[in-house]
């Protein structure tokens, strides 16, 4: 019987009968880290290969720089409006006043909510434009309730100014005229 956490070569389950067997097996050879190429030199394929990666990450750098450079700037709506809009910020600077004064929501249940702007329809009348925004309200942690809905009318004609709103499940009401 072999010493105590050695094995045979068959392993634990076979006994070790043969006292000229040694109980280590051999250890395969490991290929040299460094391989010699020639006279000697070394051939640096990982440096090669890890100083092509720094190269090529340091080169999109001044790429990402100019992208962040055209994104746009953050505005002060909380309506989320889609990435393809054509509704200019001070409309959607605009829309969102409109739901903070005109909608009766509790000053904590408008920073619950999530406000987002699924239909946009423009519209030119003269020298303005006519926008045409619905917006879906929700509380994101309570899905089992239906989504209150925001209905408005923007005109810019140089100003901006509101000229129709309609809610369900909180009520918005226009300024008086």
């Amino acid at each position: 019987m072999p010493p105590e956490g050695q094995f045979p070569e068959g392993g634990p389950h076979e006994e070790d009968t043969d006292a000229g067997k040694s109980a280590e097996r051999p250890r395969p050879s490991l290929p040299d880290p460094q391989p010699s190429h020639g006279d000697g030199s070394v051939k640096p394929q990982a440096v090669h290969r890890a100083g092509g990666g720094v190269l090529r990450l340091a080169s999109l750098v001044p790429v990402l720089w100019a992208l962040v450079g055209f994104a746009p700037a953050p505005i002060d709506s909380r309506i989320q409006f889609p990435g393809h809009t054509n509704v200019p910020r001070a409309v959607q600077e605009f829309a969102w006043r409109v739901i903070e004064t005109r909608c009766n929501y509790q000053s904590y249940e408008d920073q619950e909510r999530s406000f987002w702007a699924y239909d946009v329809k423009t519209r030119k009348i003269g020298t303005g434009v006519v926008y045409s925004i619905s917006i879906l309200s929700e509380l994101p942690w309570k899905k089992t309730t239906v989504p209150a809905t925001i209905e408005m009318t923007v005109v810019a004609d140089g100003a901006i100014r509101l000229t129709a709103l309609t809610s369900s499940f909180v009520v918005c009401a226009l300024p008086p005229s």
